[in-house]
């Protein structure tokens, strides 16, 4: 049944709890980044059923501003729950009308950082799948999957055989210019997607400033 459920925004610091009952990377930290103006409270929305979370999402900002990603996604995993996944859109689709004006692009889902073999686990994979539905639900689509790469401190490094040389760019120009070069033919698909509905001047302007 989805006639007992409430959705609505944590109301600030004292139900971080509330909002940290499902479990997620990033519990540790969002108290802090709620205090601190990376998070705030009418952003961070919960599906409550008898008072207790069975959905959540929350977006981030450097500034605290505006939303800037949707960094938490997440439904009760339950498995004898048919309608975790219309629980979630209903909750993301809520909130997203309430914090965005009607037409307006939504900031980005980011998944959660995943293990490179995460399709090797059913369990994660389908969590994994579920969270994808629900943004397809609210209109999402999958754009770009990419690996994180980490070196360890103390593993030795290659050394520089000297083909390549690094200096700071010296003009905006200078910039524009090697971006116009670089940019035909990227696979990076952030990059494609710049320079679809915009220059390389655009797209070096919005790099740099964050606010296209």
């Amino acid at each position: 049944m989805t006639s007992d459920l409430v959705f609505r925004p944590i109301t600030g610091l004292e139900e971080i709890e509330l909002f940290n009952a499902l479990p997620g990377p990033y519990n540790d930290g969002l108290a802090e980044d709620l205090q601190n103006g990376h998070c705030r409270a009418d952003w961070m929305w919960v599906a409550l059923r008898g008072g207790r979370p069975v959905a959540r999402v929350g977006w981030w900002s450097r500034a605290g501003i505006r939303p800037e990603v949707l960094e938490t996604l997440d439904i009760d995993d339950a498995p004898d729950d048919p309608l975790r996944i219309d629980v979630g859109a209903r909750l993301l689709r809520t909130a997203l009308t309430a914090l965005f004006p009607a037409g307006a692009l939504p900031p980005p889902y980011v998944l959660q950082p995943l293990p490179a073999n995460w399709r090797d686990n059913s369990s994660t994979e389908g969590r994994i799948k579920d969270r994808k539905e629900v943004v397809e639900r609210t209109g999402g689509k999958f754009f770009v999957e990419r690996r994180r790469y980490r070196w360890t401190s103390g593993t030795p490094v290659p050394s520089r055989r000297g083909i390549l040389t690094f200096r700071p760019v010296s003009t905006d120009e200078e910039a524009v210019d090697l971006l116009a070069r670089i940019l035909p033919g990227t696979l990076d698909a952030y990059s494609q997607a710049d320079v679809a509905r915009s220059s390389p001047a655009i797209t070096h302007a919005c790099s740099t400033t964050m606010n296209c």
